[in-house]
């Protein structure tokens, strides 16, 4: 029933993510989160990434909210510099090296289910879905779609 549930709830982020698309320039990240959440989305989505670009050969320009608020842009720059991918400090500077522009949204689906969505500028979209337990979050179920020769 539980497996149910998930495919359920994959099913209707991944069709989310056949509509308009976010702008490329925006990050969103919910106010209410489980403590500890941003280390663990981070991590997960760092983690993501390194398994679809080669960390030591490519740039990425991470969007951040710039919200008081937002942990997980921080934790998810210091994840990939860990990983060995090069950070573009700015847009314009983005644009000049052809780093690939990422964007994050994590937000809550209901009381005790998270999702987080990972936009790259060449069309890949990761959505991760995790549950609230005690520890924070729980990575539960992933869903990639968009993006060309990535693996």
């Amino acid at each position: 029933m539980i497996f149910i549930y998930r495919l359920c709830v994959l099913l209707l982020i991944a069709l989310a993510g056949c509509g308009p698309r976010l702008n490329l320039s925006e990050s969103f990240l919910a106010e209410d989160r489980p403590a500890g959440s941003a280390a663990v989305v981070a991590e997960d989505l760092a983690r993501t990434l390194a398994a679809v670009y080669p960390p030591g050969h490519t740039t990425l320009f991470l969007s951040q909210t710039g919200a008081p608020h937002d942990e997980l842009g921080p934790a998810l720059e210091t994840a990939l510099r860990v990983r060995g991918f090069t950070l573009a400090p700015a847009a314009e500077s983005a644009a000049s090296c052809a780093a690939l522009t990422v964007t994050y949204v994590l937000d809550r689906l209901n009381e005790n289910i998270w999702f987080a969505k990972l936009t790259v500028s060449d069309g890949l979209i990761e959505t991760r879905v995790y549950q609230s337990g005690d520890g924070g979050l729980e990575p539960q179920a992933a869903a990639r779609t968009g993006g060309k020769n990535h693996e």
